[in-house]
C-alpha cells in the first residue's frame, strides 16, 4: 500500500517543521507485511530492515554532526560544546539553573560505550540525561559522524546557553 508515501506527503504538507532544524525527524520506508506478530518478527530480522535502520540512524547522526559543526564554527558564548566526561557529568547531574547551560544532545560512539572503564557511571549518566529530556544518541564509530565524535574522545555534549 501507499501508507508510507501518504504519511510523508502529509508531513511535508502540514508539518514541515518536523523536517527542519536541529531536532528534525528522519524518515525511512520499509516495505513488507507487518499484519501479524510472526510477520513483524520476520521483517525485523531481515537484512533489508537492518540496513534501512542503519541508514536512517546515520542520516540522523549527520544532522547532529552538522549542528556540532555549526556550533564549533561560531565563536560565541551562545555555542556550548563539551567533551570532558567530568564536565558533562557535572552539567547533567546538577540542577539546571538560569545561570547554567542546559544540555540538549549527548552524543557518544559505540566504541566509547563498549570501551568505557566506568560503564556503570556512564549508564547512570545516560539514564539521568534521558530522564531530564536530554536527547542521547549512540553513533556507529565507523560512520562519518562517528569518526567526527571520536575526534573529541567519543563523547560530546551540546548545550543551550544559560
Amino acid at each position: 500500500s501507499s501508507y508510507a508515501k501518504d504519511f510523508l506527503s502529509h508531513v511535508r504538507a502540514h508539518h514541515g517543521w518536523l523536517l527542519q532544524g536541529s531536532s528534525k525527524a528522519v524518515f525511512s520506508e520499509i516495505t513488507g507485511s507487518a499484519d501479524s506478530l510472526p510477520k513483524v518478527a520476520a521483517l525485523v530480522k531481515s537484512v533489508v530492515f537492518r540496513q534501512v535502520i542503519s541508514d536512517t540512524a546515520s542520516a540522523e547522526a549527520e544532522v547532529l554532526i552538522d549542528l556540532l559543526e555549526k556550533r564549533l564554527s561560531v565563536l560565541s558564548r551562545d555555542t556550548l560544546v563539551f567533551y570532558s566526561f567530568e564536565k558533562i557529568e557535572d552539567l547533567i547531574l546538577t540542577s539546571w539553573k538560569a545561570d547554567k547551560p542546559k544540555p540538549e544532545f549527548l552524543l557518544l560512539t559505540d566504541d566509547y560505550l563498549t570501551g568505557c572503564r566506568e560503564k556503570s557511571k556512564l549508564h547512570r549518566l545516560m539514564q539521568i540525561a534521558a530522564n531530564k529530556g536530554v536527547k542521547t544518541r549512540i553513533i556507529a564509530t565507523e560512520s562519518s559522524a562517528g569518526k567526527r565524535v571520536a575526534q573529541f574522545g567519543g563523547l560530546v555534549l551540546l548545550a543551550a546557553p544559560a
